[in-house]
């Protein structure tokens, strides 16, 4: 976020133009160069030119955040900056044989210091279903805000140590560097493979910051070889359920796994609620529901599938 100049330094640089104009007739047209603003970069550097003088000048650079001195000597043409927070810096320039001065000033943004600020999810459901189908890494509120790196290298391994999925990356553009989201894995064997079977896995991440790196290691449990279906659907007197593995991703998988359904009317009330243990289907009996359009909620694993049903 750009910090906002302050009551009395727009006042200072105001009166210096104002001051100087009036006094010699004549203002240094001065501009900033900037380098290393990439989000991989690990410092700024500034360099000031002046298109009107005579070339003996004399610098002063200040910042307009609040409380933060001028990181390191002032008096200089050039200046590199190491900040961990986003600002503006001005220079002053007065020409030292006409007494002519100007100013200029650029948004400098912060670099990448410090701790990462990320949540790592442990669980996904790479079913298609449009709900949790992907793994990735978010900030540290669970979203796609920045979390403080600008490049991380990511392994996915199955429970004998053979290596499922890897990839890399390093962002230059911008300065934000690596978003939530970015790091991602969709459950495919090399990203592009089969789903994996159903099962836990580990991963092995390592993110690159101006402070040096980390390397994270966990688990992922995947809970993704299987379909859902509904039928008949509309239905008059009972609805059948069916976990369908699917051979094409996972020809060996058996599906033992514990489900509940819950069944919303159209005002959110649950009308009725079936457990179901040991099995891949169920048959629920709806004749004692009136008509009208249903919520099917089914949790399986702590994740919750939704379907629509109609009673006719």
């Amino acid at each position: 976020m750009k910090l906002k100049t302050s009551v009395w330094l727009t006042y200072f640089i105001t009166s210096m133009i104002i001051s100087t104009s009036g006094l010699f007739g004549q203002t240094l047209l001065v501009t900033i160069d900037e380098v290393g603003f990439s989000a991989n970069s690990c410092a700024r550097t500034l360099t000031t030119h002046v298109s009107n003088g005579s070339g003996n000048y004399t610098y002063q650079w200040s910042l307009t955040a609040p409380g933060i001195p001028f990181p390191g000597p002032n008096n200089l043409r050039t200046v590199t900056t190491y900040l961990d927070i986003t600002t503006d810096f001005i220079v002053f320039v007065r020409d030292v044989s006409t007494g002519a001065t100007g100013y200029s000033s650029v948004t400098v943004p912060r670099i990448l210091l410090g701790s990462f600020d990320i949540f790592i999810p442990n669980v996904f459901t790479p079913n298609g279903d449009g709900y949790n189908d992907t793994w990735f890494v978010a900030d540290a509120d669970k979203g796609f805000g920045a979390i403080n790196a600008y490049r991380y290298e990511l392994s996915i391994f199955n429970t004998s140590g053979y290596s499922l999925f890897s990839k890399s990356e390093t962002i230059t553009l911008g300065s934000n560097g690596l978003l939530g989201g970015n790091i991602e894995w969709n459950g495919r064997v090399n990203g592009t493979g089969t789903i994996v079977p159903n099962g836990t896995y580990t991963y092995s991440l390592r993110l690159y910051n101006c402070s040096g790196s980390q390397l994270i290691e966990g688990y992922i449990q995947v809970f993704g070889f299987f379909t859902i279906s509904v039928n008949p659907n509309p239905a008059t007197n009972e609805i059948n359920i069916t976990f369908a593995t699917n051979t094409t991703e996972a020809p060996n998988l058996e599906r033992q796994i514990p489900f509940i359904i819950h069944i919303f009317n159209d005002k959110q009330q649950i009308v009725k609620s079936v457990k179901v243990r040991d099995s891949n289907s169920t048959t629920i009996a709806v004749d004692d529901l009136p008509k009208g359009n249903f919520i099917l909620h089914i949790i399986s694993n702590g994740e919750t599938h939704l379907r629509h049903i109609f009673l006719e």
